[in-house]
């Protein structure tokens, strides 16, 4: 299996063990490939009912998250910053109160919610604080998780959506070197004719 144009690098080391892939089935993959069960739209038909059924308590589990959420902005607008712990309550606090917005068809309370966690994540690991950009967030998710905004979409309300998206990147996204890397990394892949 001698290659000229090779230098070697792939080629096993003399006495190195014999190396073999071996792939497992695992209890999940036997799940999903089992036979019978109920079709997809079945299953999402199911979902759905489910979700509809159970809308009406949106308005108490939101409000709950975000009395914890208002805590915690509070909470590190006292210490002037984050914490490990304040930064690990706040990001998982506003991704909750997106992911209920998402389930129950209120995609302004995503948005917004999606921009909170953002400038949650860009603050917090870049060291910085801004209370003025963490209210701006915390107002517009007040106003947008209520059920007057059920099933508004966020082009609804553009220019709210853009003015937090452009107060989010007023700071440095810590993950841009990684971002640019990868999109470059990409780019340089030959596409298939």
């Amino acid at each position: 299996m001698s290659d000229e144009n090779s230098d070697g690098a792939d080629a096993p080391k003399p006495g190195a063990p014999e190396v073999k892939i071996m792939h497992v089935q695992t209890r999940f993959t036997t799940m999903a490939n089992r036979k019978g069960g109920m079709s997809r739209e079945e299953a999402v038909e199911r979902a759905e009912t489910f979700v509809e059924n159970i809308a009406e308590k949106y308005p108490d589990w939101v409000d709950k998250d975000m009395r914890s959420l208002v805590e915690i902005i509070a909470r590190i607008k006292a210490e002037g910053g984050f914490t490990k712990e304040t930064y690990d309550l706040a990001y998982r606090g506003a991704c909750r109160v997106r992911d209920l917005g998402g389930t129950f068809g209120y995609e302004l309370t995503t948005k917004v919610g999606d921009s909170l966690c953002e400038l949650i994540f860009r603050l917090a690991e870049g060291k910085m604080h801004s209370q003025e950009a963490l209210d701006t967030h915390m107002n517009a998710l007040k106003l947008v998780c209520t059920p007057e905004f059920r099933g508004t979409p966020a082009a609804a309300l553009k220019d709210l959506t853009d003015s937090l998206a452009k107060l989010v990147n007023n700071y440095p996204d810590p993950d841009a070197a990684l971002k640019r890397a990868e999109a470059e990394k990409r780019a340089s892949l030959v596409k298939p004719e």
